[in-house]
């Protein structure tokens, strides 16, 4: 585990806090679950014990926070307010009198994708601003719609703004938090759970990358998305499966 302490990262003197972020910023962290990380911890002594240690109540409480974004995606009911068949967020944003207007790139803010903003007519609760590049992007529109659901309520005007960063970059952790809303209302739990499980009950097994590629393709998502989503949802059927023991 000595790599943990200094080479990995180029340095020999690097803080707790400091190896946990960059262990973070290399995936290293992302790619365990709650096992793996209390199986370094128990088999580490020291510095090294003390940063697992760390990893693990940070990682334990990422897990809480997702479960409870899980169950307040859940109370907004977002296909109750859907047309009966009709899965288009347009639609949608019609149906909660949200107007749409795809904009030219130098109509938003140069590292801004989507807006949910104010509109001066009565007719309307609000205006959803779309850069007409990111117009493909099911993320970019839903984004803008939970910020709906999750700020203003159902109902109710827009009376300032919400913008969705370019990516997705942004270090505000409400905005993460509508990033985690927006990608578990696209990819829900109960869909990638079952998927999850078929995937690895399949006697003739698909490989982990034709797994991702059929995610992508279903749900219209990049396949780096798909693949933080699967260690979310991997990770909280396992904190579930805890408390039910």
């Amino acid at each position: 585990m000595s790599r943990y302490r200094a080479g990995a990262f180029g340095a020999e003197s690097l803080s707790l806090y400091d190896i946990l972020e960059k262990a973070n910023a290399s995936g290293l962290i992302e790619k365990m679950d709650l096992s793996e990380i209390q199986h370094l911890l128990d088999s580490s002594s020291g510095i090294t014990k003390r940063l697992f240690s760390l990893i693990k109540q940070r990682e334990e409480k990422r897990i809480i926070d997702m479960d409870s974004l899980e169950q307040e995606l859940k109370h907004f009911s977002i296909d109750s307010y859907r047309s009966h068949g009709d899965h288009l967020d347009e639609t949608l944003a019609r149906n909660l009198g949200l107007l749409v207007q795809y904009c030219e790139s130098d109509e938003l803010p140069s590292d801004t994708e989507a807006m949910l903003c104010p509109i001066d007519d009565d007719t309307f609760n609000g205006v959803i601003k779309i850069k007409k590049d990111c117009a493909t992007s099911k993320f970019s529109f839903r984004h803008e719609l939970i910020h709906y659901f999750r700020d203003v309520k159902v109902g109710n005007k827009v009376t300032s703004a919400f913008a969705r960063k370019e990516k997705g970059k942004t270090p505000n952790d409400e905005e993460q938090d509508v990033n985690y809303l927006t990608a578990a209302s696209i990819m829900p739990f109960d869909s990638i759970s079952a998927r999850l499980d078929e995937f690895e009950a399949a006697t003739t097994q698909e490989s982990e990358k034709q797994l991702l590629s059929s995610i992508a393709s279903q749900y219209e998502q990049d396949e780096n998305a798909v693949l933080r989503r699967l260690v979310e949802v991997r990770r909280l059927a396992d904190y579930e499966h805890r408390m039910t023991v």
